[in-house]
């Protein structure tokens, strides 16, 4: 098994970069991009690929972190990079390989693709979630207001978040489920369904 451990605080420090997971030897790459803001803080990811991701939310911790953990697998070709406030995975991760990163605040959680990404104790005003894809996103935690949009033929599973109110909007032949207490906004189109329901 490889482990490649990446701090996107130390990213940060540097303007904005790319870092790339070299497919030889697992070894992490910072690279510089060219005219990149660098984000006060992240508190948005988005997945972009076929990659398995993990985000957890602790505000405590003093600057976001990622590493990678799983059995046997490398991480030839995944891409991290930061702009203006998001950590965006690119690439694809071999079976059993997942990245794991934990931020004091999230937002915003976004998954284009075929990949998995699930976030654990989600704690924010309000949380947007979408989907683009055939993917699946899991959320869990307690936050004012959810909001959720997909597309295409993937899963949206927040019935273990718990949210006072939600706005939902599904296309296509997605499927969404939410945990809301209070008002629901709800518009599904297509082939698309949607389960009021908590976990």
């Amino acid at each position: 098994m490889r482990l490649g451990i990446i701090t996107v605080g130390a990213l940060v420090a540097l303007g904005g970069c790319d870092l790339t997971i070299d497919s030889d030897d697992g070894r992490v790459s910072a690279h510089l991009g060219v005219g990149w803001e660098t984000p006060d803080h992240l508190d948005q990811i988005e997945v972009i690929g076929g990659a398995t991701v993990e985000v957890y939310v602790d505000p405590w911790v003093t600057r976001a972190a990622a590493s990678a953990r799983g059995g046997g697998g490398t991480l030839g070709g995944l891409t991290l990079r930061t702009s203006r406030g998001r950590l965006s995975v690119i690439g694809d991760t071999e079976p059993g390989v997942v990245v794991v990163v934990e931020v004091p605040v999230l937002e915003r959680a976004s998954l284009v693709g075929d990949g998995k990404l699930d976030v654990f104790d989600a704690s924010a005003d309000t949380l947007e979630l979408s989907l683009a894809g055939s993917g699946a996103l899991g959320a869990a935690g307690r936050v004012r207001q959810v909001r959720l949009a997909a597309s295409g033929d993937g899963l949206v599973d927040a019935g273990r978040l718990r949210a006072n109110t939600g706005v939902v909007d599904l296309r296509g032949g997605a499927v969404g489920v939410v945990c809301v207490s209070g008002g629901l906004d709800a518009s599904v189109a297509g082939d698309a369904v949607l389960s009021r329901r908590c976990e």
